[in-house]
């Protein structure tokens, strides 16, 4: 979780709750690190149980994340950040 909080410490979200868009900016983040996908989907079990924990909504189950329809949010992202 601890590269999450960092990852959201540099934009204006939070990392508890976390907003969909802010787990699919971190997706590309860690895509564009070349991170193993199981390294993602660990990561991604990390914070879905942290909000469980906590009694948050889990964004994992928002439809967008969840259906993988962040792909194409990816791809734009990925290009607009480099």
């Amino acid at each position: 979780m601890n590269n999450f909080e960092q990852f959201v410490s540099t934009t204006s979200e939070s990392h508890l709750p976390a907003q969909p868009s802010t787990i699919a900016r971190y997706i590309a983040h860690l895509f564009d690190q070349g991170k193993a996908s199981a390294t993602i989907a660990t990561t991604l079990t990390a914070i879905s149980f942290y909000h469980k924990l906590f009694r948050f909504i889990d964004p994992m189950s928002h439809f967008f994340i969840k259906n993988g329809s962040f792909s194409q949010y990816i791809k734009n992202f990925s290009v607009i950040s480099h």
